[in-house]
């Protein structure tokens, strides 16, 4: 509403007859509302047209959150009794978008038709609803970038209370088409629904993930939503099937066959009919009945072979589940077997797990039984379930070997969430009970879990000792535990130790490791202890609960890094209640004079600063050894507003900044200065980066944190190519790198232009090529990039391209001449390659690049002329051959097959190339 709002209005009322409206307008800064017509008091009718145009979706932000459009109306009539009229409406919009799609362009008709007034709950009223949409993109649809369309049909009766007959339904999305014919209710459901579809593909961004293959399924359907009735049943076929689950995908193989039925009555009663469900390689049925008289059901399921679940195991597997009794004592005997198979390239031998259970629907018990035998040492034993009268269940005789491992306890789960008894594990050889968890596993463990109630909290008491344990990610040379924790899910109090050493945690390493808590009333003293490398952080803090917050005073905290020190400037404190936490004062002096200073409130508004002065990077250290930082840091930042969306001013230095893997690879430090400002979804920034030997670069301009508006410049005057052998040492990159770039526009589709310059670009991987330069040119127009380029070097090397190329699909349209041109080169990227010799020639092509599709749907012309008749000496001289038919390959053939072995499947695609061959020769 902010802004000047204006009504307009201009009406005839006549003594007798109808009020004539001959204009009248709601102009205000949302949304303009016009309507015309007449009005008859005395005869109760009204007969109006009307038109609606939204104006800036930004203004609809709070209430229609995410939802954009570039124009948006709706143009209606209302005829009729003033109580019930007849409506028709047309909406209109254009460049539609929400966080779940887009379209282009849409268009809903909508006609409503009241048989007596609307505030009687009897009235019928007939509407029907055609809607079409143009353009249609999902949040996460890569396939099918250029949108489709979306076709709605409906026809139905419903009533003021949304009781509704639906004579038709009918949706199409490509070439899916889905209907459904009945009734519907907002309490439920009943009728028929049908989905085909010869191209799942199109649904893929409605699912999150990539889906294939065709699907043709009916269900008839009478379903209360609040789950008191449910009948369904359902027949249908899938072929070349694609879920984006690999486990689904390899159990089904693409075809999938599904028929037969499930009702749930509102007693509770349950009815399989005939429940079939089959893939290529796996089986689920279901048939039988549950009812307040007799239970008799059967479940079974098959997998040909567990790889196809996971690669760590394979062997056929089996399930089989019979349901027995009575609705309300209802009982189950369960038995799953794998027979022969393997885990981790361990021999699985006669697995059985055996369920036998009672009172399933009230107070369970049952009893679970494993037998069989890994890599032919024993796997036994097993555990009871019972339920008490005080609702409190108890596993009881729990004892389960694993080969040398052993798990032995028993524990009661009391009604009101806690739980008490002691499980006890002795594992010599952790990677035993690894393999039936299909988990690498190493190293010993042993220790127990005591578990009991105390003021009415969970009370945990844990001893734990471990050597050389590894798990993925993970590796403990020595692990001890000696803690009582108390109220764990809630105000948590420790009392004990927890130490190790030699650990190693996502590629971090930390030599020695202590916490040392001792437990008070209404809170904690913790100390932590740390050294990792040369490295090392000790800290001290005691954690005080009070009934609004909780209150961290930290007294100490000293950091050692790189040959660097800092310590607290004085105590610091944190409160944490009511959903946000305070920083009093957080100060962190480094033993040269360098400070950060944090202080202010997080929670659901923000209102934090931060200073840095001088702080030595290596401080760093302390918590990530591996990254070897070294530099100083100065610079401020505020963040402010709601958390959901904060606002960041920011202005950081950033002098000698180097990391291990940059001094290996021999870049010099390096020096960054940004100051910018993160508001909402744009950021914007002014950086700059530059170190010895002439490195400069900068960035400048803002971009949006998702889609939206580009503008940015860049700018490199020198940039080492090296800085690529600090993540892959084996590329031995040389040379400098100089640029400029301009990108505007949409992120989906910028526009720009570039200029860029490679300077004595050599590589360890391309043996015997002199230092070459290359010089390129051009504008990213949208969807494509065009090019001017040339490389150049010693001995006559040179080679131009110019032209335009897709970013995805569409058209390309290059030349390439090439005077001399090592063919070396191209191992410098791939050096499977092994390619030899030099190239010379001339290409043209001209192609229409789609996605990607497989091997056989390339659709190529290409001309490849004759080279000349070589001399009977020259052919004597051995020539490649291809491997598979042992054809005589030209040279450009033969590089292009080595290329599109790298690749992978073609791009389909329609081309015109031809090359003609002066001289060209490879190994």
């Amino acid at each position: 509403m902010r802004g000047q709002s204006r009504i307009t209005a201009g009406a005839f009322v006549p003594d007798e007859g109808p009020i004539e409206i001959s204009e009248t307008v709601v102009d205000i800064p949302a949304v303009r509302l016009g309507a015309r017509g007449r009005v008859d008091l005395d005869k109760e009718t009204v007969d109006l047209s009307y038109d609606l145009r939204a104006g800036d979706a930004a203004r609809f932000a709070s209430l229609l959150p995410g939802v954009r459009w570039s124009s948006l109306t709706v143009l209606g009539t209302a005829k009729g009794p003033l109580d019930h009229p007849t409506v028709n409406a047309t909406l209109d919009g254009g460049a539609l978008a929400a966080p779940q799609g887009a379209a282009e362009t849409a268009r809903v008709v909508v006609t409503a038709t009241p048989n007596g007034p609307f505030a009687d709950e009897a009235t019928k009223i007939a509407a029907t609803v055609e809607a079409q949409a143009d353009g249609v993109k999902f949040a996460d649809d890569r396939l099918f970038s250029l949108g489709r369309e979306l076709r709605l049909s409906a026809a139905a009766v419903t009533t003021p209370k949304g009781v509704t007959d639906v004579e038709r339904a009918e949706l199409w999305l490509a070439d899916v088409r889905a209907t459904y014919v009945g009734k519907a209710s907002p309490d439920a459901v009943t009728g028929r629904a049908t989905v085909n579809a010869g191209d799942l593909s199109t649904l893929s961004g409605l699912a999150g993930r990539d889906l294939a293959g065709a699907l043709n399924l009916s269900s008839d359907l009478d379903v209360a939503f609040d789950m008191s009735k449910l009948e369904v049943s359902v027949d249908g076929t899938g072929s070349g099937l694609k879920t984006g689950v690999p486990q689904v995908d390899a159990l089904t193989g693409g075809s999938l066959r599904l028929r037969g039925g499930v009702s749930r009555g509102q007693d509770g009663s349950l009815t399989f009919r005939g429940l079939d469900a089959r893939g290529d390689h796996v089986l689920v049925t279901a048939d039988g009945s549950v009812t307040d008289a007799n239970a008799d059901a059967k479940i079974r399921a098959e997998i040909d072979d567990l790889a196809l679940v996971d690669a760590n195991a394979s062997g056929r597997a089996t399930a089989t589940a019979d349901l027995t009794g009575r609705l309300d004592d209802l009982g189950l005997k369960a038995l799953i077997a794998v027979p022969d198979g393997k885990v981790l390239g361990r021999a699985l031998e006669k697995l059985e797990v055996r369920v036998d259970a009672g009172k399933l629907t009230g107070d369970v018990t049952g009893s679970l039984a494993l037998s069989g035998s890994l890599d032919r040492k024993p796997i036994a034993g097993g555990a009871r379930l019972v339920t008490e009268p005080s609702g409190a269940r108890r596993i009881e005789n729990l004892d389960i070997a694993v080969a040398s491992t052993t798990v032995k306890g028993a524990v009661t789960a009391l009604p009101g969430g806690i739980a008490t008894g002691s499980v006890a594990i002795d594992s010599p050889d952790l990677s035993e009970i690894g393999a039936l968890a299909l988990t690498e596993l190493a190293g010993a463990l042993k220790g127990d879990v005591a578990l009991s109630e105390q003021n009415g909290a969970q009370r945990l008491v844990v001893k734990l000792d471990g050597q050389n344990v590894a798990a993925p990610g993970a590796k403990l040379g020595a692990l001890k535990v000696d803690a009582a924790i108390l109220d764990p899910a809630g105000k948590v109090t420790v009392d004990g130790t927890v130490s190790g050493s030699g650990i190693v945690a996502s590629g971090q390493a930390i030599d020695t490791l202590s916490v040392v808590a001792r437990g008070a009333p209404n809170g904690m003293d913790v100390a932590l202890d740390m050294a990792a490398r040369g490295s090392s952080a000790k800290a001290a803090a005691r954690v005080a609960y009070a009934p609004n917050e909780t209150r961290i005073d930290l007294s100490r905290l000293d950091l050692a890094g790189g040959g660097k020190t800092a310590a607290l400037n004085e105590p610091a404190t944190v409160r944490v209640g009511a959903g946000a936490v305070a920083i009093d004062a957080f100060s962190l002096r480094a033993g040269e004079g360098g400070v950060l200073d944090v202080s202010g409130t997080a929670g659901e508004t923000l209102d934090l600063n931060m200073l840095l002065r001088d702080l030595p990077l290596a401080l760093g250290n302390a918590f990530t050894p591996g990254l070897d930082m070294a530099g100083m840091a100065q610079g401020t930042a505020r963040l402010t507003g709601a958390a959901a969306a904060p606002v960041v001013d920011y202005d950081f230095n950033v002098a000698g900044l180097s990391i291990a893997k940059l001094r290996n690879a021999k870049v010099p430090a390096l020096s960054i200065a940004t100051r910018g400002r993160l508001e909402g979804q744009r950021v914007t920034t002014d950086t700059k980066v530059s170190g010895a030997g002439g490195l400069e670069a900068d960035v400048t301009g803002s971009a949006p944190i998702g889609e939206g508006e580009l503008d940015m410049n860049v700018r490199v005057r020198s940039l080492p190519l090296a800085l690529a052998n600090a993540f892959q040492p084996e590329l031995g990159f040389g040379g400098r790198l100089e640029a400029d770039a301009r990108v505007a526009g949409p992120v989906t589709a910028p526009n720009g232009t570039y200029r860029a310059k490679v300077v004595d670009f050599t590589s360890v991987r391309a043996r015997g090529v002199a230092p070459i330069s290359v010089d390129a040119s051009g504008e990213l127009q949208g969807a494509r990039v065009t090019t001017d380029a040339t490389i150049a070097g010693a001995g006559g090397v040179r080679a131009t391209a110019r032209g335009f190329a897709p970013l995805g699909k569409g058209d390309v349209d290059m030349a390439v001449n090439v005077a001399e041109l090592p063919l070396s080169l191209a191992n410098a990227f791939a050096p499977d390659l092994g390619l030899g010799g030099v190239l010379r020639g001339d290409l043209r092509s001209a192609a229409r690049w789609t996605r990607r599709a497989g091997p056989t749907t390339s659709r190529s012309r290409t001309s490849w002329p004759r080279p000349p008749r070589a001399s009977r000496r020259s052919r004597s001289r051995p020539a490649a051959r291809s491997k598979a038919s042992g054809r005589r390959l030209s040279p450009p053939s033969r590089a292009a097959a080595s290329i599109s072995r790298l690749k992978g499947p073609p791009r389909s695609a329609t081309a015109r190339s031809t090359w003609t061959s002066r001289s060209a020769s490879c190994r």
